[in-house]
């Protein structure tokens, strides 16, 4: 009988596969005519990337660079803004921080803060008489929304579905990227000086909720996107300064068909492991940094039957699974220099067993949870 099943299984992701051959993941664009009246100037051998913006004036794309290892290096193309409109952004800028004053309950959306926000540049535009032609403005909203209502320089990186990591390292060094079809390359984003990087990595800790100080320079958190971000503040444990790695979320996440394509299992195995799930043998997903652990654990977990109750225990959330009865839960760190408010691995997986689920999935395993866990197995 047993047999049958898997025979029953591979059939299907057979079938699955030859349904997939076809389907091409990413496309090239290519932009063949340039109005010779743009300011924006394109090399002519770069392979545009498609940005998820509404805005024709963004470009972003891959370039050959000889001086880049690797020979490719990732560039943006942003509006350019002359000295003049430059000190009057700055400007702008210092005006915004000190009369902007708007209720957060009060903002819909992203689209809605930024129409709010074009809407007080204008008026400031006005009230202190700056002499801005129509065609620049429209270029300091964009710095300004970037800024203020987006993730500032990084922001059209995380508009590239094809981009799966991003990483600062320090002070005036290129912003690297993962690349899905290229791999590790530099970008032409860096940030210059340390205050610059330093209140950017701020910024980026009160986002995800978190306080990230001298005293506490390290956080793992998550962004509002879902995406995994680690971040060091400061030199004093990075010594080229803060730095940042942000992994990020997949809106359309790897399945068990996609690691068929990419060769990582045969269509043999994953009906095995498919027939495992489903009778709830307990399994280990072990393996060396990025080399997929998060990825192939989502894509499993895709076999766990719709009906069952899934309980999940992560530090940052990672999974993302389409199962209705399922309790994403994440550890908390302290609020103090005590344990106080501290929620651990260890509490989750112990509240976990009091909640009957048919699966309990435990993102990493480093700490004394470890013994939680090896009980529940048994």
């Amino acid at each position: 009988m047993r047999l049958n099943i898997l025979t029953d299984k591979l059939s299907v992701l057979q079938k699955l596969q030859i349904q997939t051959k076809n389907i091409v993941k990413s496309k090239k664009i290519t932009r063949k005519t340039i109005s010779e009246e743009e300011e924006i100037k394109i090399p002519q051998f770069m392979t545009l990337s498609k940005l998820d913006w509404d805005n024709n004036e963004i470009h972003a794309g891959i370039i050959k660079d000889p001086t880049a290892k690797g020979g490719l290096r990732y560039q943006v193309i942003e509006p350019v803004l002359s000295e003049r409109d430059k000190k009057a952004f700055e400007i702008i800028k210092k005006l915004l921080i000190t009369e902007l004053s708007i209720s957060l309950t009060e903002i819909k959306s992203k689209k809605d803060a930024e129409r709010r926000l074009k809407k007080k540049i204008s008026s400031m535009i006005k009230k202190y008489r700056l002499k801005i032609p129509p065609k620049n403005i429209e270029k300091i909203n964009y710095f300004a929304v970037r800024d203020f209502v987006y993730l500032g320089k990084i922001e059209p990186l995380m508009r590239d579905h094809m981009i799966e990591e991003i990483s600062c390292d320090g002070t005036n060094i290129p912003i690297y990227i993962w690349h899905r079809e290229h791999e590790s390359m530099p970008t032409n984003i860096l940030f210059e000086k340390d205050v610059e990087l330093n209140n950017f990595s701020r910024k980026m800790a009160y986002i995800c909720g978190k306080h990230v100080s001298m005293a506490d320079p390290i956080i793992d958190a998550s962004l509002p996107n879902g995406s995994r971000i680690n971040l060091t503040l400061g030199h004093e444990i990075t010594k080229r300064g803060s730095t940042f790695t942000i992994r990020r979320f997949r809106a359309d996440p790897i399945t068990i068909i996609d690691l068929i394509k990419f060769g990582t299992l045969s269509v043999d195995i994953a009906a095995y492991m498919w027939f495992l799930v489903e009778k709830r043998t307990t399994m280990l997903v072990a393996g060396g940094t990025a080399s997929g652990k998060t990825t192939a654990l989502n894509a499993l977990a895709s076999f766990i039957r719709p009906g069952q109750k899934v309980v999940s225990i992560e530090d940052t959330q990672e999974l993302n699974l389409p199962h209705e009865n399922w309790i994403p839960a994440v550890s908390r760190q302290n609020f103090t220099d005590t344990q106080v408010g501290e929620i651990t691995q260890f509490d989750l997986l112990r509240a976990a067993l009091r909640q009957r689920p048919d699966i309990i999935i435990v993102g990493e395993t480093r700490g004394r949870e470890a013994f939680t866990l090896f009980q529940a197995m048994a």
